[in-house]
């Protein structure tokens, strides 16, 4: 199958960035425009110009070194580029033909593919557009690790700066009921929360939450149902927690 090797590379780029931002528009994990650029770059350039026996091996470990290195703390966005890179490409295939070759899609040279690269364009113009929302979204989301008596668990906690609820000074913090088995061997307190007309009272845990990064705080957890928590959160954080 004759391709030509330059509109097969530029088609890579445009498919390798656009698959890397979809991803990290979907997880809500921003990554850098230069360093996605540099990824499309360098995996497309290297998968068009490699024609020896082994080439795939070396595509690969490149492939590796980026996952471990550039995308270590984004290797979910990473994966799910992946999955979308090869579902374009086995579509493409389908559609207009071609090869592949170092895992890598060849169009086939008497086949036009405007239209494709129209169509990522107009996603990739869109996702930036929407993506000043989503990184203020993400400036409110915090890795965190909450300790319930000797177990541990590692969440995604929001920060809502309008819950300042606390209890004998201690920050009270919200989680979905979903998480009730883990707190079964633990003791309820009662507590009283303050409404806009009056005193609440509600059962909490007493357990530790800490910030990636910072000591831990003595938190109340008050288990609600049908908690909804933007950004896939699993825990709504407290303006105490956050400010000491």
């Amino acid at each position: 199958m004759e391709s030509y090797i330059e509109i097969s590379f530029f088609n890579g780029v445009l498919l390798l960035y656009s698959s890397l931002l979809y991803a990290s528009y979907i997880t809500f994990h921003p990554i850098k425009n230069n360093l996605i650029l540099i990824y499309a770059i360098i995996i497309s350039l290297i998968s068009v110009l490699l024609w020896y026996e082994k080439s795939f091996i070396c595509i690969i470990f490149v492939e590796i070194i980026f996952f471990f290195t550039s995308f270590k703390y984004a290797k979910k966005t990473y994966l799910f580029a992946l999955m979308f890179r090869y579902l374009c490409m086995g579509t493409s295939f389908i559609l207009y033909g071609g090869s592949f070759y170092n895992g890598f899609y060849f169009i086939p040279m008497h086949k036009s593919v405007l239209f494709v690269w129209i169509i990522y364009i107009i996603g990739i113009i869109y996702a930036k557009s929407r993506w000043r929302i989503h990184i203020c979204e993400k400036n409110c989301v915090y890795p965190v690790t909450l300790w319930i008596q000797n177990q541990k668990i590692k969440l995604l906690g929001y920060f809502d700066s309008g819950n300042i609820v606390s209890y004998h000074g201690i920050p009270v913090v919200f989680m979905s009921n979903v998480y009730q088995s883990y707190f079964q061997n633990q003791s309820i307190d009662i507590i009283m929360m303050k409404t806009v007309l009056k005193y609440e009272a509600i059962e909490c845990y007493c357990c530790e939450l800490q910030l990636d990064g910072f000591k831990k705080t003595k938190v109340y957890v008050h288990l609600q149902k049908d908690l909804s928590i933007p950004c896939d959160c699993k825990i709504i954080l407290n303006m105490k927690v956050m400010v000491g």
